[in-house]
C-alpha cells in the first residue's frame, strides 16, 4: 500500500466529485464477498514487547483533487506515451462488442405481449414519426408489431372496440394491444398494436393511372372501411393510401389500419379535435375554424381524405403537394390539380368528396349511389352564388369585397378600419346580411370571448378565419407562406421574435393555430417567460425540422450539425459553451432531432424521464444515446485509438488516466473523479446508455465506497486506489502498472522480474505499486472470498509477496514484529510443554518401571531372605540413606542451611533404617506380600499425585501450541493496517500463554517433589532386592562380599566323580566360604568344608575340615561367567587321586 493511501498524517491523493453535477449513491451491493469482524479482543498495549508500529516517511508528492466550478465536458487525459498500453484481449472485446451491438438492436429478437412470445421476422418501418413496425411470428403465423415510441399513446378504448370487431374483412385486425415492458429496462413501458399480417403492401404503393376500374373497387372498398367505423362512432382521421392495406399478395382485398388518432365520435355527429393530421389529406376545416378553437370535424372530413387519396393514387402524391399554404388555398377554393386524363364520370366522384364545404361533400350513400353509375356532383360554380358577399370596406378607395379572402386582405391593409368595423359590431351584421351566419358567429366569438381587449389579435384572428390560406407577415413585412420560411425569418429576426412571442397573442401564434399548430400557441408562450433563447429555437425547430442544430462552441465557432452523429462529431472536436451545452438536452434539441430519429428521440426521453434536467452531466447520457456505436470519447471511428467502446476499453483508458495522475504525476482526468462518486457522472451515463451495463455502475461503486461498512471492516489495505485498480480488474481488463524509470509496462506478478529490484522499491514506497499488486491477492475481484479468513489470508499472501521484493517495506515490518510476538509466545508453551513431558515421561520409568518390576520379582522370586536381613545397626545403611534423603531435602526442599538439610536427612534415615527393621521383624512371614501391597500403594500415589493431579492440559490449550489463522494472521492484520502509529501489539493469547508456562513450570517442580523421593526409595529397595536374590546378584559383577554372598550361598546340585551330590554353601563372609557335601556312595557320605573364593579371576577352592577317611583332599574349581555353576577336579591328598566335579545352583 502506498505512503499516502494508509498515512493519516500525509495527504492522500483524494479524489472529489464533480460540482455541482455529481452526487453521492451509496447502493446496496449484493454481494457474496463476507468480510470478517475486526479481531475478537481489544489490544491492550504492552511496551515490553518492543513491537511498536511505524508508518512510512512522507511521499514526495501531495495531490488533493478539488472539485471543477463547472462540468469536464471534454476527454482530457494526456498521457506521455499512450502506446505503453498492453495489447487487449481481442477476443474479449468481440464478444463485449457483440453484446453490445445486440443490446443497442433498435428491435428485440422477441417479445412478450400480454403473456405471449413473439420472434421478431424483420423490420418493416422506422419512417414514421409515431411507432416502430415489425414484423413478428408466433407458431408459425405472421403478424405486425405497432411498437409506440415514448411518449406516443393510441386510445386503447378505440383500439378495443376495433379488437371486438375483429374478422369484419374491412379493418385490419386487432389481435392484441397494451404496453409493452423493456426487459432491459423495467421502468419503460411503450404502447403497442398488434395486427394481422398483410401480405399484399400497402395502397401508396401502387398508381391506377388509366385502370379506372381498379380504381372503382378500391374507392368502394375504402369506402366501405370509413362507414364501417362511422357505425362504430369512430372517426379514423388518418385516411391515405400508406393506412389501407391488401390482405393477400393478389392484392384482391383492402383494408383500412392504422388508428394511432382515430377518435370516438357520434355516428354521424361531430366532435371538436386536436390539429393532428397528415397535412396533404387534411380537410379544409382543419383550418377554417376560428384561431385558439379546436377544429370540429364529422365524418365528412373522412371522406374528403378519402377524396385526396383517390387523388394520389391516380396522380401520385408529388404531383399534389406543394406548400401547405398553397394545398390549402386550393383545398378552400376547390381548385385541387385535377386529372385530365380521368373520365368524367371518375372525376366527378373526387369532385364530390373534395368539396369545400362539409355539408356539400358526399359520404357513403353518395359513393354508393356513383358506383351504380348515377352523376353525384353537380359543378355549383356555373350557378349564382346566393351567398356572394358584397360589402363596401372603404368607399373612399372604392374597396368592395366580394369573397372572406378579399375581406381580409382590406382589413390587414387598413387595420385601424378593420379593427372599428370589428369591435362595433358592423362586420357581424355585414355576414348576418349576407346570409353567411357560420361567419358572423366566428366574428362575434374572436371579439367578446377570445380577444376582447386585444384588438390587434381579435384583428389578425378575424383575418386568418376568413382566409386560413393567407400567408403570414413577419416583422419585416415579408409575406411568407412556408413553416420553413416561417422558421428562417424567425432565425433573421432572432432578437425582435426572442421578445415579441412571450406574447400568446402575437400574429404567428394566431397565423400557426389556422395552420393546424395550435399546439404551439399553447405552448410556447410559457417557454419564452422562462427561456427566450431556447424557446425560440426550439420553435424554430419545430416549423423547421430540416434546418442545421447549432452548437456554439467556447472558441466562438458554431458549428451546424445535421442529425446526431454530427452532433457527437462536433462535442468530440469541440467544447461547446455552456448555453449549447445545456440544449443538448432540451426540448429544442428533441424537437430537432425527434424529425431525424423519432425512434432515437423517443429513447432519450424515456431514458431521460424523471431525471433532474439541471444536471449538467446529463448532457453526456443524451450524447451516448445518439448512436449505440458512440464511445466513451465521443470517437465514432472504431478503428481510432481513442475508441473506448467496451467496458474492458472503457477499464483500459481509466488505467491509462490512473497510471498517468499516479506514476507519471499528470493531471486528474475526470474520469478517475467519477469513480469516486460515479453516480451521475459522464462514466454513470455513458454505462447506462449502454443499457446492460447496470453491474458496472455497481461494482464501480462497490469498489469505489470506501467509507462502506463492509470496506471499513477490512483487516487490510483499502483506499480508493485500490478500489480504481480493482474496479478495471472488474471490468475485465488487466490492469497494468507503469515504470517511469525503466519505461517498463507490467501486467502480471511475474513481469517484475524485469524490473531493476531499486525501482521497484522505490515505487513500493513513494507510489502505488502495493495497490496494483493487491489485485492479484485479497482485491482480484474473481476470487471467491464466501469462505471464512479467505481475504485475510489472502492478504497475508500479499505481504509475503512484497517482503520478497522489500523485506524494509514498513507495513511487512509491521506485520512481521505481530507476528514474530505470536511465535515467540508458541514456542515458550512448546518448549515449557516438551520438558514437562520429558519429565513426566523419564520420571514415569524410573518410578513405575522399578516398581512394576520389583513387584513382579517378589512374586515371582519372593524375598531372597528368611529372616530379617537387617542387623539392629548397619553404619554403611545409615550413612548411605543419610546421603539420599540430605540430597533430595536440599534440592527438592529448596533449604538454605547445609547443616539442617544434613540433620534433616540424617533423622530421615535413621527413622526409614528402624522403621523398616522393626516392621520386617512383625511381618516376616509375610513380607513378601505386604512389601508387594506398599509398591502397588506406593505406584498409585504417584499415578495420582503426579499425573491425575498434574495434567498437561493440552486440549485446553491447543490453541497456544497451533494458534489458528485469527491469531496468527488477522490480528497482525489488524495491527498491521488499523492500529494506530506507536503502539504495541498484543495478541489475544499472550495472557494466556504466559499463565499456561507458568503453569507447566509449577507442575514441574510439583512433580519432582513428589516422584524424587519415591524414585530414591524404589531405588534402594531393588537394590536390596537384587542385592540379596542370588538369581539377579548372579546377573551382577561381583567385586565385594555382599555380591558374592548373595550369587554362591544356597544348595548346590551335580556330581561327584559321576555320582550325584549336592554342595549347600552355607556362610559367605567376603572371600571366605563355609560348605558341606554330600555324595551318594553305598551310604550317603556327608563332609564339612571350608575355602575360599575368587570372585575377579572366578575360582573357588575347598579343602576337607575333617580327616576321617572320607573324601579327604581339596577341591579347586572354576566359576561361570553368570555364577550358576562350577566345575572342578576334587583330589585326594593322600593317594593324589583326582575326580571330576560339576555343580550347579
Amino acid at each position: 500500500m502506498s505512503n499516502n493511501a494508509q498515512n493519516p498524517n500525509n495527504a492522500d491523493k483524494t479524489l472529489k466529485p464533480d460540482a455541482p453535477a455529481d452526487k453521492t449513491l451509496k447502493p446496496d451491493v449484493a454481494t457474496d464477498k463476507t468480510l470478517k469482524p475486526d479481531a475478537p479482543a481489544d489490544k491492550t498495549l504492552k511496551p515490553d514487547m518492543a513491537a511498536d508500529k511505524t508508518l512510512k516517511p512522507d511521499a514526495p508528492a501531495d495531490k488533493t483533487l478539488k472539485p471543477q466550478a463547472a462540468i469536464d465536458k471534454t476527454l482530457t487525459a494526456q498521457v506521455a506515451d499512450k502506446t505503453l498500453r498492453p495489447a487487449g484481449d481481442d477476443a474479449s472485446v468481440k464478444r463485449e462488442m457483440k453484446e453490445l451491438e445486440e443490446s443497442s438492436k433498435e428491435f428485440e429478437s422477441e417479445y412478450l405481449l400480454n403473456g405471449v412470445t413473439y420472434k421478431t421476422i424483420k423490420v418493416l418501418s422506422t419512417s414514421s414519426g409515431e411507432a416502430r413496425i415489425l414484423l413478428v411470428e408466433n407458431n408459425g403465423k405472421q403478424y405486425v408489431l405497432k411498437l409506440y415510441y415514448y411518449g406516443q399513446h393510441p386510445d386503447h378504448e378505440i383500439l378495443e372496440m376495433i379488437h371486438k370487431v375483429a374478422g369484419s374483412g374491412l379493418l385490419v385486425d386487432i389481435i392484441a394491444h397494451g404496453y409493452w415492458t423493456n426487459p432491459k429496462r423495467t421502468d419503460e413501458q411503450l404502447d403497442f398494436e398488434l395486427m394481422n399480417y398483410c401480405s399484399g403492401g400497402s395502397l401508396d404503393k401502387i398508381n391506377l393511372r388509366g385502370n379506372e376500374e381498379k380504381f372503382r373497387e378500391i374507392a368502394i372498398r375504402a369506402a366501405s372501411s370509413i362507414d364501417f367505423l362511422n357505425k362504430h362512432n369512430i372517426l379514423h382521421r388518418d385516411i391515405k393510401p400508406g393506412n389501407f392495406f391488401f390482405t393477400d399478395e393478389s392484392q384482391t382485398s383492402l383494408v383500412l389500419g392504422d388508428f394511432g388518432i382515430a377518435v370516438k365520435c357520434p355516428q354521424n355527429g361531430s366532435c371538436r379535435v386536436d390539429t393532428a393530421r397528415t397535412p396533404i389529406y387534411a380537410a379544409p376545416e382543419f383550418y377554417t375554424h376560428v384561431p385558439g378553437e379546436r377544429p370540429e370535424i364529422d365524418i365528412k372530413s373522412d371522406y374528403y381524405s378519402l377524396g385526396i387519396t383517390l387523388l394520389s393514387i391516380w396522380m401520385g402524391e408529388a404531383n399534389i403537394a406543394g406548400s401547405e399554404s398553397v394545398l390549402l388555398k386550393n383545398k378552400l377554393n376547390e381548385t385541387l390539380p385535377y386529372p385530365t386524363d380521368m373520365s368524367a364520370h371518375t372525376l366527378s366522384l373526387i369532385k364530390a368528396l373534395t368539396r369545400l364545404m362539409p355539408n356539400k361533400r358526399c359520404g357513403f350513400t353518395e359513393i354508393v349511389r356513383w358506383a351504380k353509375g348515377e352523376n353525384i356532383f353537380k359543378d355549383e360554380k356555373a350557378e349564382p352564388d346566393e351567398a356572394q358577399l358584397n360589402i363596401v370596406f372603404n368607399s373612399g378607395k372604392k374597396q368592395v369585397a366580394h369573397t372572406p379572402e378579399e375581406l381580409a386582405a382590406f382589413m390587414l391593409a387598413d387595420p385601424e378600419l378593420a379593427v372599428k368595423y370589428l369591435y362595433t359590431g358592423k362586420m357581424t351584421k355585414w355576414f348576418n346580411d349576407a346570409k353567411r351566419p357560420e361567419l358572423a358567429v366566428n366574428i362575434e366569438s374572436i371579439v367578446e370571448t377570445l380577444y376582447p381587449k386585444d384588438k390587434t389579435a381579435g384583428l389578425y384572428a378575424a383575418c386568418y378565419m376568413l382566409d386560413p390560406a393567407m400567408p403570414y407577415t413577419d416583422v419585416k413585412g415579408n409575406r411568407l407562406d412556408s413553416t420553413e420560411q416561417i422558421a428562417q425569418s424567425l432565425v433573421d429576426n432572432f432578437a425582435h421574435y426572442s421578445k415579441a412571442l412571450a406574447n400568446p397573442n402575437d400574429a404567428l401564434y394566431i397565423y400557426l393555430n389556422v395552420s393546424g399548430l395550435k399546439s404551439i400557441s399553447d405552448t410556447y408562450p410559457k417557454l419564452f417567460k422562462s427561456d427566450s433563447r431556447r424557446a425560440l429555437w426550439q420553435l424554430i425547430y419545430a416549423l423547421n425540422p430540416q434546418m442545421p442544430f447549432y452548437i456554439s462552441m467556447e472558441d466562438g465557432s458554431k458549428v451546424a450539425c445535421n442529425d446526431g452523429d454530427d452532433v457527437v462529431r462536433a462535442v468530440y472536436q469541440s467544447v461547446p459553451d455552456d448555453d449549447s451545452w445545456n440544449d443538448l438536452r432540451s426540448e429544442m434539441f428533441f424537437v430537432w432531432l425527434a424529425q431525424r430519429d423519432p425512434a432515437g428521440e423517443g429513447k432519450i426521453r424515456s431514458r431521460i424521464s424523471g431525471l433532474d434536467n439541471t444536471n449538467m452531466s446529463l448532457t453526456w447520457y443524451v450524447l451516448y444515446s445518439l448512436n449505440p456505436k458512440v464511445s466513451y470519447s465521443l470517437q465514432l471511428d472504431e478503428t481510432a485509438s481513442d475508441y473506448y467502446f467496451t467496458h474492458s476499453q472503457v477499464a483500459d483508458y481509466i488505467n491509462l488516466c490512473l497510471i498517468d495522475y499516479l506514476v507519471l504525476d499528470g493531471d486528474p482526468d475526470t474520469i478517475i473523479r467519477n469513480l469516486t462518486d460515479i453516480k451521475d457522472t459522464r462514466l454513470y451515463y455513458y454505462f447506462k446508455s449502454k443499457e446492460i451495463y447496470d453491474d458496472k455502475i455497481d461494482w464501480i461503486s462497490y469498489c469505489m465506497d470506501v467509507e462502506s461498512k463492509e470496506n471499513t471492516r477490512k483487516n487490510g489495505p483499502y483506499s480508493w486506489i485500490y478500489g480504481a485498480f480493482k474496479a478495471i480488474k472488474g471490468l475485465d481488463f488487466k490492469p497494468y502498472y507503469y515504470f517511469p524509470k525503466s519505461k517498463i509496462l507490467v501486467t502480471s506478478l511475474d513481469e517484475l522480474k524485469k524490473v531493476p529490484s531499486s525501482e521497484i522499491k522505490e515505487e513500493l514506497n513513494n507510489h502505488y505499486l502495493e495497490e496494483w499488486i493487491a489485485t492479484f491477492f485479497q482485491e482480484d475481484p474473481f476470487v471467491d472470498l464466501s469462505q471464512k479468513f479467505t481475504y485475510e489470508k489472502l492478504t497475508v499472501q500479499y505481504l509475503e509477496f512484497i517482503e520478497k521484493l522489500d523485506k524494509k517495506n514498513v507495513n511487512v515490518s509491521n506485520f512481521r514484529k505481530a507476528t514474530s510476538i505470536v511465535e515467540v509466545n508458541k514456542k515458550k508453551v512448546r518448549t515449557a510443554y516438551g520438558w514437562f513431558l520429558l519429565m513426566r515421561l523419564l520420571l514415569g520409568i524410573l518410578c513405575f518401571v522399578p516398581i512394576i518390576a520389583f513387584i513382579v520379582a517378589l512374586i515371582w522370586f519372593g524375598l531372597p531372605f528368611d529372616s530379617n536381613p537387617l542387623n539392629g545397626f548397619s553404619a554403611p545403611a545409615i550413612i548411605g540413606m543419610t546421603i539420599l534423603f540430605t540430597l533430595v531435602v536440599w534440592f527438592v526442599g529448596e533449604f538454605d542451611s547445609c547443616l539442617g538439610s544434613v540433620i534433616i536427612g540424617l533423622i530421615a534415615a535413621a527413622v526409614v533404617y528402624y522403621a523398616v527393621y522393626f516392621a520386617l521383624e512383625l511381618i516376616m512371614p509375610v513380607a513378601r506380600w505386604v512389601l508387594v501391597a506398599l509398591l502397588a500403594l506406593l505406584g498409585f500415589y504417584i499415578l495420582r499425585s503426579c499425573y491425575l493431579k498434574l495434567p498437561t492440559k493440552r486440549s485446553a490449550n491447543k490453541l497456544l501450541f497451533n494458534p489458528s489463522f485469527e491469531e496468527s494472521g488477522l490480528e497482525p492484520l489488524h495491527f498491521t493496517y488499523r492500529a494506530k502509529a506507536g503502539t504495541y501489539f498484543d495478541s489475544s493469547i499472550a495472557d494466556a500463554s504466559h499463565d499456561y508456562v507458568d503453569y507447566l513450570k509449577t507442575n514441574m517442580k510439583s512433580f519432582a517433589i513428589r516422584a524424587i523421593p519415591v524414585i530414591l526409595l524404589v531405588c534402594g529397595l531393588a537394590y536390596v532386592f537384587v542385592l540379596f536374590t542370588p538369581a539377579l546378584s548372579s546377573a551382577l559383577p561381583l567385586k565385594d562380599g555382599a555380591v558374592a554372598e548373595s550369587a554362591l550361598q544356597g544348595e548346590w546340585t551335580g556330581t561327584f566323580e559321576g555320582r550325584p551330590a549336592t554342595l549347600e554353601i552355607t556362610e559367605v563372609e567376603g572371600d571366605s566360604l563355609k560348605a558341606v557335601i554330600n555324595v551318594q556312595y553305598s551310604n550317603m557320605i556327608a563332609e564339612q568344608l571350608e575355602g575360599t573364593v575368587d570372585m575377579e579371576n572366578k575360582l573357588i577352592h575347598f579343602d576337607d575340615v575333617v580327616s576321617n577317611g572320607n573324601l579327604d583332599g581339596r577341591y579347586d574349581a572354576i566359576l561361570s561367567d553368570d555364577l550358576k555353576s562350577f566345575e572342578g577336579m576334587y583330589e585326594n591328598y593322600t593317594t593324589k587321586k583326582q575326580v571330576k566335579i560339576s555343580f550347579s545352583k
